[in-house]
């Protein structure tokens, strides 16, 4: 058994004062209580004790989508003209010059990058799939063996890809036979393994057939696990959705069956109000990116709409032009700001610290299928440790309770604040340094395996 207290935890929706954690040997939250008289009660069951005053408890960050390999377009493709030019000239060359070494090196870096700013499950929509120095299929292995280096929790969302002629997309092409049965291989070899969950993921109207729809749809329903999918998320896909099966992209989703409880939308930038109003009902959710929806060029997603609706949302970083989720809560309010030209667009009772921190957490868990996201018994103990001393949590520290909720979301640089990071109550962090794998290990790694490609 394990002991975990500090000034505060946050369960609940609310910082508890002087509280503890009790963490069972597979990682679970068994008890919840003030830190003296859940002490004194375990004090010969308690083999490890982590004792942390002028700290806050927080669950880690959970990062619900993100396509690690794209870290290694920063510093070339930040220029890009549009968003057809970014995957022309950057991302497919970049594809094509991935290796087994490259794929996994650049998991290590962005992996590494997550932990530091307080990610402890990563979901990684992974489509690489046929690489050099791989079995052909097998290029997701590379992502969960990187997430094991560093002790992260990893869902990979494998996605499922049959259509598109360009050279690189050969590196995701696969039938809809060969897709189901390596994602049931995948399945199967990780069910017991408790950091890796594997999930279908096909990969967006223009990328994977009806049928492989279809087979991912029932995958998902078959496995009771959530089904992950790139939805309107340039506005041309409204016009490619009508032009293919004639009607805006969540209905068309729905027709090939692939809309139901367990559907996680990532984007949607372009949903219409009936759709939003479909996605309600059927209870699916979202993974939303709003950093790489600037970046790209994508559009604003009607984040209000969709919470007053009830549909949870979750955050990813995608193309990772920064690794902070902590960066991606704040920029969801903001993108609201300027859109409306007013505040509090979110949180019109001063709640945004809630609210957006269960977007990091919380939400995240539910999105991804798995007992993760918050502090609370029957949960794994997925936690970070935050040093209220820290000058980006002054002076809200001092003050406490709503005021400290609120800047850990909008001022806190979790970089020099997040002190420490477990994982099912295992350190992966340790005084700001990952405790499994070494930046020098990293830095030589990159150096050795960075593939360069030639911008077209």
């Amino acid at each position: 058994m394990k002991y975990f207290s500090a000034d505060h935890i946050y369960a609940k929706g609310e910082l508890l004062e002087n509280h503890a954690m009790l963490v069972d040997e597979s990682g679970t939250i068994v008890a919840i209580g003030p830190g003296e008289t859940l002490g004194g009660d375990t004090t010969d069951t308690v083999d490890e004790m982590y004792v942390y005053p002028g700290c806050v408890l927080l669950p880690g960050c959970i990062n619900s989508h993100v396509h690690s390999f794209q870290v290694y377009l920063r510093g070339r493709s930040e220029s890009s003209l549009h968003f057809q030019d970014w995957v022309t000239s950057h991302l497919y060359p970049l594809i094509l010059s991935l290796d087994a070494t490259s794929l996994h090196s650049a998991a290590l870096l962005a992996y590494h990058e997550m932990i530091l700013s307080g990610t402890t499950t990563v979901g990684e929509f992974h489509y690489v799939h046929h690489v050099p120095g791989c079995e052909r299929g097998s290029g997701a292995h590379q992502m969960v063996q990187a997430a094991e280096a560093l002790g992260l929790r990893i869902v990979l969302l494998r996605a499922l890809y049959d259509r598109g002629t360009h050279p690189a997309q050969s590196r995701f092409h696969e039938s809809p036979s060969e897709a189901i049965q390596r994602l049931e291989d995948l399945h199967a070899q990780y069910a017991d393994h408790p950091l890796v969950s594997i999930r279908p993921a096909p990969h967006s109207l223009h990328g994977a057939s009806g049928e492989m729809i279809e087979a991912a749809a029932d995958f998902s329903r078959r496995h009771k696990v959530p089904m992950h999918i790139h939805l309107a998320e340039q506005e041309s896909d409204i016009e490619y959705a009508h032009k293919h099966y004639g009607c805006g992209p969540l209905t068309a989703l729905q027709k090939l069956g692939g809309l139901h409880e367990h559907t996680v939308l990532v984007h949607g930038c372009w949903l219409d109000q009936s759709e939003r109003e479909l996605l309600a009902e059927t209870g699916g959710g979202l993974a939303y990116n709003p950093l790489t929806n600037m970046a790209l060029g994508d559009g604003v997603t009607e984040i209000p709409d969709l919470i007053q609706r009830g549909v949870p949302i979750s955050l990813g970083t995608d193309a990772n032009i920064r690794l902070s989720i902590y960066d991606e809560a704040r920029a969801v309010e903001y993108i609201q700001r300027i859109t409306r030209k007013k505040m509090g667009i979110l949180s019109p009772e001063s709640r945004e610290g809630h609210r957006l921190l269960d977007m990091a957490t919380l939400q995240g868990g539910r999105n991804l299928g798995i007992p993760c996201g918050s502090l609370e018994v029957g949960q794994q103990a997925d936690i970070v440790v935050l040093d209220t001393s820290d000058p980006s949590l002054q002076p809200g520290a001092l003050e406490a309770g709503e005021a400290l909720l609120s800047q850990i979301i909008f001022s806190m640089v979790p970089q020099t604040a997040i002190q420490h990071a477990f994982v099912g109550g295992q350190q992966i962090l340790r005084h700001r340094t990952p405790t499994l794998f070494s930046r020098q290990e990293l830095h030589q790694l990159i150096l050795s395996t960075h593939p360069r490609y030639n911008s077209h």
